[in-house]
Parts: structure tokens; C-alpha cells; sequence
């Protein structure tokens, strides 16, 4: 298969997607670019528009297909991308499983932005974000992608990365993990300072529109074995992963800032951590997020994706399997320091 070139325009410049002005525009993005283009060599094109939506209005949900296919990659599973669907056949650790791609993207007369004010973002987060993450997961389910002679004895998962609002990457899994399971988990302290997690089932988010919490309960449901979530698979993440290996890094640096998981039961706030690009490993799977279906009728072992933080419904109650170092969000940023 002939190498096909993602960042020579093949439409107009009136529609290139912002987004792919800004990542051809600056040297600061060189690495993301060859990491890309590396990707792109390996992965191909399977439908014959790759290019032109990712210059275009698929800008974000192809940069989310080829994270998922450089992910997997190295982490050495076979992967197979014959069929029309769904997006990924995959054979590793034991399992042969399925995963079919796709994004929460803005609506018409959508907001730009989450609110700042504190109480309004809250609500944002506990009832509209929800809303807008449980669309195309409704949208997927409804094309009963297991049925498929090549699907129907695998585990299926759904990879699902929000751009509803341009802040959308901003947000770790909380509301996600409320919509799955229809649980809200919270913590309050003990006159002894420890904290007390709480666990409240949720009927419904109500927000733009009104609509039932719990999905992994709704009908046909049972047939998602798990929810494959992440802020991660962006430009930055190509960026700081072609960085790592010295792709077109010369005259750069990268800071690499945000907030991370707290391996200590009776801590209720992230950390904040701060780091050069280089200084410390960074995997693909970083930053990924695994929700498991209590339902399945085909389970996904967690061993699959072990890199990965990992959520299960045990007794009503959320139980994570966190790795080593989760981050919750990040910030990165390339500093020029020479030519």
C-alpha cells in the first residue's frame, strides 16, 4: 500500500479544519507531525478518505483512530482492519476482541465552553456532559456491531473521546463513569479525618434533554463489554510521543503539566505533577480509561489492557485497578530554543 501524505492539503484551504492549520502551521509541532505520519504509514487507509476527513470536519475523530491504532500497535496486538466494521479486530494477552471507534462532538447551537463558574461547571459535569457522552454511545449500540459473523464471539468495546466543547479534553472520567453505571460516587470525612466513599444510584441527567442513566442496563446493552475512554488521544499525545524518540525534536522542548491520580484511599484531590517531555517514560495507553460492563455476556478480561486504568461495578460500589501513574489531564507545552 503506497505511503499517503496527511498534511499535503487535497481540499481547499476555505475548508481545512482549524485544527489542522494550527498542526501544519508551527515547527513546534514537528514531532507530533512525523509520529502521525509513522502512524498513518502503518495503519493505512482502509475507506479511501482518510486524508480528506482528517483535513476537514473529521479533524479530531481521526487523530482519536490513529491514537487508537498506534496504542494498540505497541502494545503488540495483531490488529485486524479488513472488515468494514467495526473499526478494530484485535488479538493479544490470550483474547481475540473488537473495538469500534467514535466521538462526542458539538451540537447545533451547542455551548463553546463548560461554565466557569464552579456550581455551573458541577452541574455541567453531573448532568449535560453525560447527555452529550451517551449520543453516540446510543448511536453505536444501535448498529448491533456484535451480530457480525466476524464480532459475534468477542468481546466488544467501544472507544469513546469527547470534543463536545473545546474544553472537552479538560475533563477526566467522571461523568462518563456516572453515565455507565448510573453511580455517583463521592467522599465525605470521618470525625477521624479518613474518607467515607459514598456510592448514589442516579435515575437520569437532565440537562438539554432528559435521559436515563445507567446505559450499561439499557436493552442489547448486555452485548458492550466494555467503555475504552480517554482525553488522550490528541495531538499533544503524538507530539510528546514523537518527542520521546527524537522524532524532529531538535531546537524544542516540551513541559508537560496537569493532574493525577492519588494512590492513597483517603485522598479526595489529584495531584499536581510537572515534567520535561523525556525526563520520564511515557506509554501510549497512558491516560486510557477501561469501564467494565457487569452485564457482559462477553467480559473483557482486565489483563487485556493492564496499562490502562481500570473501573468494575462490584457490590453497587465503583472499584478502580489504577496503574502506576494516571493522569487526569494535562497541558503541553513546546518551548522553540533554537533553529
Amino acid at each position: 500500500m503506497p505511503n499517503l501524505d496527511l498534511f499535503t492539503p487535497v481540499v481547499p484551504d476555505d475548508r481545512l479544519n482549524p485544527g489542522f492549520r494550527n498542526l501544519t502551521a508551527s515547527r513546534g509541532y514537528a514531532p507530533a507531525r512525523e509520529m502521525m505520519q509513522q502512524t498513518m504509514d502503518r495503519m493505512g487507509d482502509r475507506d479511501g478518505n482518510f486524508v480528506q476527513q482528517f483535513q476537514t470536519e473529521g479533524f479530531d475523530a481521526r487523530t482519536w483512530e490513529l491514537y487508537l491504532y498506534a496504542t494498540f500497535a505497541a502494545l503488540n496486538f495483531g490488529i485486524d482492519m479488513s472488515q468494514d466494521a467495526p473499526d478494530f479486530l484485535l488479538t493479544g494477552r490470550g483474547t481475540d476482541w473488537a473495538t469500534e471507534a467514535t466521538t462526542a462532538n458539538p451540537s447545533t447551537g451547542s455551548i463553546a465552553e463548560a461554565p466557569e463558574d464552579p456550581d455551573a461547571r458541577s452541574a455541567y459535569v453531573r448532568e449535560e456532559l453525560p447527555i452529550r457522552l451517551g449520543s453516540p454511545l446510543l448511536s453505536k449500540l444501535r448498529r448491533a456491531y456484535w451480530a457480525l459473523p466476524h464480532v459475534e464471539r468477542r468481546p466488544f468495546v467501544i472507544a469513546l473521546q469527547s470534543f463536545a466543547t473545546n474544553d472537552s479534553l479538560h475533563f477526566a472520567d467522571t461523568a462518563i463513569t456516572d453515565l455507565l453505571y448510573g453511580i455517583r460516587t463521592t467522599g465525605e470525612r470521618r470525625p477521624d479525618r479518613t474518607l467515607e466513599v459514598i456510592s448514589t444510584p442516579i435515575e437520569q441527567h437532565v440537562g438539554s434533554k432528559t435521559v436515563p442513566s445507567n446505559f450499561f442496563a439499557q436493552p442489547d446493552a448486555e452485548h458492550i463489554s466494555a467503555v475504552l475512554w480517554s482525553n488522550s488521544g490528541t495531538v499533544a499525545k503524538f507530539g510528546r510521543m514523537g518527542y520521546q524518540q527524537g522524532l524532529a525534536s531538535s531546537g524544542l522542548r516540551m513541559i508537560r503539566s496537569g493532574s493525577r491520580y492519588v494512590m492513597d484511599p483517603n485522598a479526595s484531590e489529584p495531584a499536581m505533577f510537572t515534567y520535561e517531555v523525556g525526563s520520564r517514560y511515557e506509554g501510549w495507553a497512558e491516560g486510557m480509561v477501561v469501564i467494565h460492563n457487569p452485564r457482559a455476556l462477553r467480559p473483557l478480561p482486565l489483563d487485556v489492557l493492564p496499562e490502562a486504568l481500570q473501573h468494575e461495578l462490584i457490590d453497587g460500589r465503583v472499584v478502580s485497578t489504577v496503574p502506576s501513574f494516571a493522569p487526569f489531564n494535562s497541558l503541553t507545552v513546546t518551548v522553540l530554543t533554537g533553529s
